[in-house]
């Protein structure tokens, strides 16, 4: 995730249209909320965000366009934005 000193972070997308977000760290992000996908388009709408037990009034919404599919897939926050893979890994 575009998140200043993330490290090791996991998203778990449910498919009941729910995900959780975990980092790790000192203070690490964490959050949850709702996820939508339209053709290429994602958006993850936090229902509830923060760092460590600090959380924000108003949680934000990250839209991505992403391509690929399977294991791995690489999204982009706007054309020419910040581009990242997130890989699927089984376990842990």
């Amino acid at each position: 995730m575009p998140l200043e000193e993330a490290k090791e972070c996991r998203t778990r997308m449910h498919q009941d249209g729910t995900f959780e977000l975990a980092c790790q760290g000192t203070r690490p992000w964490n959050g949850l909320g709702f996820w939508r996908s339209e053709g290429k388009k994602l958006t993850l709408s936090f229902k509830t965000f923060g760092r460590g037990e600090e959380r924000m009034k108003e949680p934000p919404v990250f839209q991505f366009v992403f391509e690929g599919h399977g294991n791995a897939i690489d999204l982009e926050q706007a054309p020419g934005g910040l581009r990242f893979r997130w890989e699927r890994r089984l376990g842990g």
